[in-house]
């Protein structure tokens, strides 16, 4: 049985909801759900056939991979459940260890490009339980997805919040997930994978479409998260021409900071 990925935060929920519910289709395909970061890792390992997944999964693991056409999660600039939470002023995170959690590959990547285009080269990046919360020893963190919405910062002086940076820096928006397909799966499920595409490419319209009962919904799934629907209405939710190209220029600047060996074209899927 196919066994498609879907992202466990509010700001996929708008791809996960119409799919979860889905009971008529219940027993042609398994739904599972989790953060990027272990989505990320059963695709590569071939646990999954197809997932919504960190943008850098995509580019770290290609070969294995096809990218779904009009799937993707961007920013809008200003994103709030990406940040950098800093006791000092950002600048002042040279030669610093900064704590970032695995439950995104994209986010980190992304630090990292601000930093470098800063010319602020930290001393280390640290790995943290986002369960766990931010480590109170923590000079500065990345936080992210309904962690970041929802814990106590207060300790923390200043917040970058990444979607705003990346906006002022180089005026795009970032893809931050994107949903990919195994070359492998493609081969065994051609028609699962068909349905699950058009299903997933549809998926934001119907959630929004259904607003009182889909906001109902987001309420009663992330409960510790206020106003969900003014959150979700900050993002993107398809990938036309302006987030396949912000997602190229994504690409340049990952190799252009070594993150990837080298600038590539994208594959994506045709039936």
């Amino acid at each position: 049985m196919l066994k498609i990925g879907l992202i466990n935060y509010l700001n996929a929920y708008p791809f996960s909801w119409p799919l979860i519910r889905n009971h008529k289709q219940k027993g042609k395909w398994k739904t599972v759900l989790a953060r990027p970061g272990e989505l990320n890792q059963l695709l590569a390992q071939g646990e999954l056939g197809m997932s919504l997944v960190s943008a850098f999964e995509y580019l770290r693991n290609r070969d294995q991979y096809i990218l779904a056409p009009g799937i993707a999660l961007s920013s809008k600039g200003y994103v709030d459940s990406v940040k950098l939470v800093s006791k000092v002023p950002i600048k002042k995170l040279e030669n610093k260890s900064i704590y970032t959690t695995s439950a995104s590959a994209t986010s980190i990547s992304i630090l990292k490009i601000l930093l470098g285009e800063k010319n602020i080269k930290s001393k280390a990046l640290i790995d943290y339980d986002c369960h766990q919360g931010v480590p109170k020893e923590a000079l500065a963190a990345l936080t992210i997805g309904d962690e970041a919405l929802t814990e106590d910062f207060s300790a923390f002086t200043y917040s970058w919040d990444l979607g705003a940076a990346w906006r002022e820096l180089f005026k795009r928006d970032i893809v931050f997930a994107l949903c990919v397909i195994r070359k492998d799966a493609l081969e065994i499920y051609p028609k699962e994978i068909s349905f699950l595409v058009k299903k997933l490419q549809n998926a934001p319209t119907e959630s929004f479409a259904c607003e009182e009962t889909f906001a109902k919904n987001c309420r009663q799934t992330y409960p510790e998260i206020i106003k969900p629907m003014t959150y979700l209405r900050n993002l993107h939710f398809e990938c036309g021409e302006a987030e396949i190209s912000n997602f190229n220029f994504y690409i340049e600047l990952c190799a252009k900071h070594q993150l990837i060996d080298q600038v590539f074209e994208a594959q994506y899927y045709t039936e």
